[in-house]
């Protein structure tokens, strides 16, 4: 390879090696690691979608990275045109890859380097990276080397690497100090949100490509890059050669070489945290006070690897001079659009910290931002951020300024902006204005002057107590959470603007008039607007943040309104045009936007901008009178959309949705009122992109009225959904009024609920006795959104119940209980224990832990938790000759818990046992038996859906079994001890009800058990004491009735299925230890038992007494 290549590859550990498990179509599976395949974990080059993997770890262990070879390996890789896969909140160790036009989406995910070998050793660690290939990160967490390039099959196909919502941690992890790289043709774009941070330890930067033809790119537009040491990382000091050759200093040279000098962009709300030396040519000196206030000319800006388009530099120095400070904010404004954020303490010619500055001052700094408050004069009753003489009563600005705080006077009661001046207000948070005594009016009134609430680079809360007009100008809310606790009113044309990801609460009245605009979003960013008593009187809301691929509902933008008031008599009567265009969200009737959000995600639908997605939402919490304005939901929609459209009007386009509360619609109630024109859009063909309807909390029966008037156009029956996924709507030819109706269970699921006939009749039912059932209830909230948010959850809740005895463990442990009893007989009278019994009294402690996984039910596989504590206490009330006859008796208590997907389910259990057994003893040879009998009493939980349902099952299990043991002595004093057994067992449940109404009858079992195994015992005698330690193998087959067919009946409906008992035989191995005299003999053992779906761990002790 050439040294650039070598030199990407090798320091900035842009390295992928192929995969470990080869994807093809929608399937995928692991399979065994082979090192000479040099594969990874998951691996496709068809050109194919591989639709969506989640819920799962994918880790390349760094044993297996050293295993794989030299070219290390791969957690993830996907090459090719039209290869395509989403990662969904999945766990990754190890390189990710993306190359020749793939496509990769990784959200709601955690991601870390592995390690990376070359010729055997560690040589850092893996990367995400793109080399031509589109790759977006959302909502996720990276610690990995990022890495961007042109493909490298010959094409130079553009890499693209975007990072949505998301933290990328380059600083330090396992393996390395990382870096961000985008080399080439090729972009890194982060378009975090305020909580985001990006951190690098070794390197940041974009490259030009070899040849020079292309360039790199980093585009910074929302989030914080956090780096004290930033000329080191932008400039390629920090790149050194490695220990092993494989980097040497002419490859670091050529790196610098082509670093690109503006390769980063700083834009939009994209943030750098540093110090004031990382970016101009002087920085602040900190060491002393002294050397602060020596520090006074900032000098030009000298990083010019950085490209100062906009966003905000929030400069962390601890202490500055107002000298300084001044000629940074000169010099950077002569290099860009950029603002400057002081985040330490402003100190006086003396050093002393500066408790306020002047309004004077303020002015002066222009629109750099200082945490230090603004002071106004005490005595004025007027502060005026405009042109004109101060006077007692007034004090004049004469000019613009942004303060974190202004302190006013006891008496002050007005701040007023114009005269084309602005006032910019937040910062660290907290109050914005203090010091008043009576209520406090902010008026604007001037065109171009303009109040600014939130500071960019700022995540904080601020709060502004006053009634604030905009007369003429505007209202901005520009960054973090801001509250007014006052009014709000818009004067005609005048606008608000909420932009920056920014909320603005009013906790008053917020008041328009017609011409006046309310802009929620831009092409940057989005905006949140919540009101509690809101009168537009004609005026324009409109809602259109852009979508950016991997937005979901959550990072568009809202508006949570209630129109009017009850005391007004106008409560829920919208005055306004409201248009929800692209990524928003529009709440009426509730300040709470969360009840959209959630209510979104029970439709099964996806925020996007494919065909059939939804990118523009309407929620309907209270009805709606929309006589008095218009409402408009379509992506494509534009602030003057609803311009030309006459009250009463709504129109609902292509991939909208509106949401409505069902509960709120009932006795004749419309969702939305007095309309006179309704355009609601169709399917186009082939499509499923019509407009949707989501009734929320729908009830079998009811019918719905969503809009009112005579209006032809309605959402089509197929487009209607709710929560409740058995729940389909039918409407009239013209009304707009939806009728909700139980569909067959096997319409929606297939043959995937094993009861469907039983839930059919039960939801279809005429008799209200029957709909105020516990039944009823549990089948409604097992198919709501509310309760299980996919199919396959809502799927799981029904077949739980259906299955509740065997996800407790019911039959199973009743078998595996008994089968203790007879094991702990026969390893009594075993002759490779202790000598003879008679008239011994016997005793045994038994702990057992069993882990029970995959075991087949009817739809669903159970896997659980067992475990026992008992005891079996016998005696030998007969001895005659060979033969030795006794009784024992048994208790043990089970505690069972199991979870899915959908339920958890608890069995406190009670074992009761007796058998009689007995032996004829040939000495070296040894025939035994039983007869046994175990009863199981169950008192089972399980927690679906919002239910508690219980159970008190019994099941009882009687069998005869027969034994044959042969010493073989070994040595001086062991022996062997092979044997071979037969048991019998008849295993029942007794027919059992729920306490939803369901009676389960289950079939009896007929088993047939063959134990086979070899046990080993030697013996070391100390005084009169005998030392016995014993070892067992064994293998133990099970036949006959291992599945069994259960019926489940309610209200004369009944469905029959089959669910797996037992597996087919289980693996045996022990240990022990017994110490016997001519009085007593006690011992302790460990037995492990493994089958296909069974792990079970036993600790037992034992004694016996002699008489």
């Amino acid at each position: 390879m050439s040294k650039k290549q070598k030199l990407t590859k090798s320091i900035l550990c842009a390295v992928m090696a192929a995969s470990v498990v080869s994807i093809s179509g929608n399937a995928f599976a692991y399979t065994a690691i082979d090192p000479d395949q040099n594969q990874g974990l998951i691996y496709s080059d068809d050109g194919k979608d591989l639709g969506t993997i989640q819920d799962r770890d994918i880790i390349a262990t760094d044993d297996m990275a050293l295993e794989a070879g030299d070219n290390g390996l791969s957690a993830v890789q996907l090459k090719n045109s039209g290869t395509k896969l989403i990662l969904d909140n999945v766990n990754i160790h190890g390189g990710v890859s993306v190359r020749n036009g793939a496509e990769l989406t990784l959200q709601n995910s955690n991601a870390e380097a592995g390690a990376y070998y070359t010729d055997g050793h560690l040589n850092g660690g893996t990367d995400f990276k793109t080399e031509g290939g589109t790759f977006n990160v959302i909502n996720s967490n990276v610690n990995s080397t990022v890495y961007a390039s042109g493909s490298d099959d010959g094409n130079n196909t553009k890499g693209i690497l975007t990072f949505t919502n998301s933290n990328v941690n380059a600083d330090k992890n396992d393996y390395e100090q990382g870096s961000i790289v985008a080399e080439g043709n090729a972009e890194i774009i982060l378009n975090g949100n305020k909580d985001n941070t990006y951190e690098v330890g070794t390197f940041i930067g974009a490259l030009s490509s070899e040849d020079n033809k292309y360039n790199g790119k980093i585009e910074i537009n929302g989030g914080t890059l956090i780096a004290d040491n930033l000329r080191a990382l932008v400039d390629g000091s920090l790149v050194t050669p490695d220990e092993y050759g494989d980097t040497e200093q002419e490859d670091v040279d050529a790196l610098k070489a082509h670093i690109l000098k503006g390769g980063i962009v700083l834009q939009n709300e994209g943030v750098i945290q540093t110090k004031t030396g990382q970016i101009f040519a002087n920085g602040i000196d900190t060491t002393s006070d002294a050397t602060v206030l020596a520090s006074k000319d900032s000098g030009k800006v000298t990083n010019d690897y950085i490209k100062y388009e906009g966003g905000t530099i929030n400069f962390t120095d601890i202490k500055y001079s107002q000298d300084y400070l001044d000629s940074a904010k000169k010099n950077m404004a002569d290099v860009g659009k950029t603002n400057i954020n002081m985040l330490g303490t402003l100190v006086d010619e003396k050093g002393e910290v500066v408790e306020d500055i002047t309004v004077d001052q303020a002015v002066e700094n222009g629109n750099v931002h200082v945490d230090t408050p603004v002071k106004a004069d005490e005595n004025i009753s007027s502060l005026v951020v405009g042109n004109g003489t101060t006077d007692g009563e007034t004090q004049y600005s004469n000019g613009s300024f942004v303060a974190s705080q202004i302190k006013v006077g006891e008496n002050t009661n007005t701040i007023a902006i114009k005269d084309g001046q602005t006032l910019g207000l937040g910062g660290k948070g907290g109050e914005l204005v203090t010091g008043n005594k009576d209520n406090l009016t902010v008026t604007v009134d001037d065109t171009d002057s303009s109040l600014t609430l939130g500071r960019e680079g700022y995540n904080s809360e601020n709060t502004l107590t006053a009634n604030v007009s905009i007369n003429q100008g505007s209202l901005n809310s520009v960054s973090s959470a801001n509250t007014v606790n006052g009014n709000v009113e818009l004067d005609a044309n005048t606008q608000a603007n909420i932009i920056g990801n920014s909320s603005l609460v009013v906790n008053g009245k917020l008041t328009a008039n017609e011409g006046a605009n309310i802009n929620i979003g831009d092409k940057n960013s989005a905006g949140t607007l919540i009101s509690e008593n809101t009168n537009l009187n004609g005026a324009v809301v409109y809602l259109d943040p852009i979508y950016k691929d991997g937005n979901t509902i959550t990072d568009g933008s809202k508006a949570g309104l209630v129109f009017g008031s009850e005391e007004a008599g106008n409560l829920n009567k919208i005055d306004g045009k409201l248009v929800v265009a692209e990524n928003s969200t529009l709440s009426l009737g509730t300040t709470d936007t969360a009840i959209a959000e959630n209510a979104f995600a029970k439709t099964g639908l996806t925020w996007g901008n494919g065909d059939n997605d939804v990118l523009a939402a309407a929620y309907i919490n209270a009805p709606q009178d929309i006589s008095g304005g218009v409402l408009v939901v379509d992506k494509n929609a534009t602030k003057d959309s609803a311009g030309s459209l006459n009250n009463g009007t709504v129109k609902f386009a292509n991939n909208s949705l509106l949401m409505v509360n069902g509960e709120a619609l009932t006795d004749g109630k419309v969702a939305i009122s007095g309309v006179t024109d309704a355009q609601i859009a169709q399917n186009t063909e082939g499509k499923q992109d019509g407009a949707k309807l989501y009734i929320d909390n729908a009830k079998n029966e009811q019918s719905y009225t969503i809009l009112d008037g005579n209006v032809t156009s309605k959402w089509s029956d197929d487009n209607v959904v709710s929560d409740n996924i058995l729940l389909g709507f039918s409407s009239g030819e013209t009304a707009n009024t939806y009728t909700a109706r139980y569909q067959n269970v096997k319409d929606i699921f297939g043959d995937t609920v094993v009861a469907d006939e039983l839930i059919d009749k039960t939801l279809q039912t005429n008799d209200e006795k029957q709909k105020s059932s516990a039944a009823y209830k549990f089948f409604n909230q097992a198919a709501s959104d509310h309760y299980n948010l996919n199919k396959d959850s809502k799927a799981t809740a029904l077949n739980s119940v259906f299955n509740m005895g065997e996800l407790a463990g019911v039959n199973y442990a009743t078998y595996s209980m008994s089968n203790t009893m007879t094991d702990s007989v026969a390893d009594h009278l075993s002759i490779a224990v202790h000598g003879d019994q008679d008239s011994d009294v016997w005793a045994k402690y038994i702990h057992n832990k069993e882990d029970i996984n995959d075991i087949e039910l009817a739809g669903l596989t159970a896997d659980y938790d067992a475990t026992f504590n008992g005891i079996v206490v016998g005696s030998d009330f007969y001895k005659n000759g060979k033969s030795t006859v006794g009784v024992a008796l048994s208790y043990a208590d089970g505690d069972i818990s199991g979870n899915n997907i959908a339920s958890r389910t608890q069995n406190d259990a009670e074992y009761y046992g007796v058998s009689l057994y007995g032996k004829i003893d040939n000495g070296d040879s040894a025939v035994l038996g039983d007869i046994s009998f175990m009863h199981s009493s169950n008192d089972i939980t399980q927690y679906n859906s919002g239910t508690e349902i219980t159970a008190s099952p019994d099941a009882d299990a009687f069998s005869i079994g027969v034994r044959a043991e042969k010493a073989i002595k070994s040595g001086a004093n062991g022996k062997f001890v092979p044997y071979i057994g037969a048991r019998y067992m008849h295993l029942g449940t007794a027919d059992y009800t729920n306490s939803l109404g369901i009676n389960y009858n289950v079939d009896e079992q007929n088993l047939f058990i063959l134990p086979v195994g070899v046990k080993y015992s030697t013996e070391i005698r100390n005084n009169d004491w005998i030392i016995r330690p014993v070892a067992e193998v064994g293998y133990v087959w099970t036949m006959g009735d291992r599945d069994v067919d259960q019926t489940v009946s309610l209200n004369g409906a009944f469905d029959s299925f089959g669910f797996e008992t037992v597996d087919n035989g289980s693996f045996i191995g022990k240990l022990g230890v017994e110490a016997e005299s001519d009085k007593i003999a006690y011992g302790i053992s460990y037995e492990y038992q493994d089958s296909d779906s069974t792990t079970a761990n036993k600790w037992l002790a034992n004694v016996t007494f002699k008489f």
